[in-house]
């Protein structure tokens, strides 16, 4: 008993367990942190493509670059990430399909540590790209 009380009293080892513990913490948040930029930026081309697809489907005239400039503005709108508007179908008449690609990139901030964590890029960013296809409206 005598033992089990000097264990739990004992105070020397703090500042070890605190030595290891920090950095290990401070990775782990820097990874959430991460990972929520990436699905943030993520959706946020996920919205963009799918407004602007739908922008150029109901437009009258010019409906690829409706599309282009409503993807563009949509992804201007966010708060993080770099973001670049394809067009992979340009639509143009009734029925026809419109596509817009938008690509984005986030920084990455945990560098190359990412080798750490399986399957995640070495590189300065992630990257990545969505893609949204309407039917051109006519009426």
């Amino acid at each position: 008993m005598d033992l089990l009380r000097r264990f739990y009293e004992d105070e020397r080892g703090d500042m070890a367990e605190a030595a290891i513990t920090t950095p290990v913490i401070v990775l782990l948040m820097l990874v959430i942190i991460n990972f929520g930029a990436i699905m943030y930026t993520a959706q946020a081309a996920e919205n963009a493509a799918n407004y602007g697809a739908r922008r150029g489907s109901v437009a009258q005239s010019n409906a690829a670059g409706e599309a282009a400039s409503a993807a563009a503005y949509a992804a201007s709108q966010t708060l993080l990430g770099e973001y670049d508007v394809q067009i992979v179908a340009p639509g143009g008449i009734a029925g026809a399909e419109l596509g817009v690609r938008v690509n984005y990139r986030v920084p990455n901030w945990i560098g190359t540590l990412g080798g750490l964590f399986p399957g995640l890029p070495r590189g300065e960013h992630f990257a990545g790209s969505t893609t949204a296809t309407f039917r051109q409206e006519g009426w």
